[in-house]
C-alpha cells in the first residue's frame, strides 16, 4: 500500500531507482450498505539510467575558444567541434590537465544538435573554477538553456546563474532538473 495514494492519479515527483518494482491498483466503490472492488493486473515500473543525448553530438559555437599565451598553448582548441560533448571532464588542475576548452572574456552560444526532437527534464554543464599561481579563472556569470526544432525559433527552458562564492579550484557542475 502506498501511503496517501487515494486519488485517481498517482505521481512520483522525483522518480528514482528505488521506485522500480511491481504495482497494482485496487479500486473500491462504497455505495450505501454495499462495497465493490476490483484489482488490476500487475504492471511493472522500470526506472532507466539517465541518457546523455548530447554525448558525441555535433555543435556550433558563436565564437572560437580563447587560445594563445604561454600557459594556453596546450589547451584543446576545439577546431572540430567535438570537445564540448566528448564526455571528458578536466581536473581542476589547470597546469597539468589540458582537457578544458576556454572562452575567456566573452559570452559564447553553443548549439548542440541532438539529432532529433528529444524530451528531457535535466541537464548538467561542467565548468572550471581555478584560483592558483596568480591565475584566477572564474565561473561564467549566467547559463541560459533553450531548445529549437528548426534552429530558428527558440524556447527558453532555463535561465540561471553560477554561484559567486566559489573561491577554490574545482570542476563545478551546474545542474538543472525540471520538476
Amino acid at each position: 500500500v502506498i501511503e496517501g495514494a487515494t486519488e485517481a492519479t498517482y505521481i512520483i515527483a522525483s522518480l528514482a531507482a528505488e521506485n522500480a518494482g511491481s504495482y497494482k491498483v485496487v479500486v473500491t466503490n462504497t455505495n450505501g450498505a454495499s462495497t465493490a472492488s476490483t484489482t488490476s493486473t500487475v504492471c511493472t515500473l522500470t526506472v532507466a539510467e539517465p541518457v546523455n543525448w548530447a554525448l558525441g553530438q555535433p555543435y556550433t559555437k558563436s565564437v572560437p575558444p580563447t587560445a594563445g599565451g604561454d600557459y594556453m598553448d596546450a589547451l584543446r582548441d576545439d577546431t572540430d567541434n567535438k570537445e564540448l560533448t566528448d564526455g571528458i571532464v578536466g581536473a581542476p588542475d589547470y597546469w597539468t590537465d589540458y582537457n578544458w576548452v576556454h572562452y575567456i572574456g566573452k559570452p559564447v552560444d553553443v548549439v548542440v544538435d541532438l539529432g532529433e526532437d528529444r524530451v528531457f527534464n535535466a541537464f548538467e554543464i561542467v565548468m572550471m573554477r581555478y584560483n592558483s599561481g596568480g591565475l584566477n579563472i572564474t565561473l561564467p556569470s549566467a547559463v541560459n538553456i533553450s531548445y529549437s526544432s528548426d534552429n530558428a525559433t527558440w524556447q527558453e527552458v532555463h535561465s540561471g546563474s553560477f554561484p559567486t562564492d566559489v573561491t577554490e579550484s574545482t570542476a563545478y557542475t551546474y545542474s538543472y532538473r525540471h520538476s
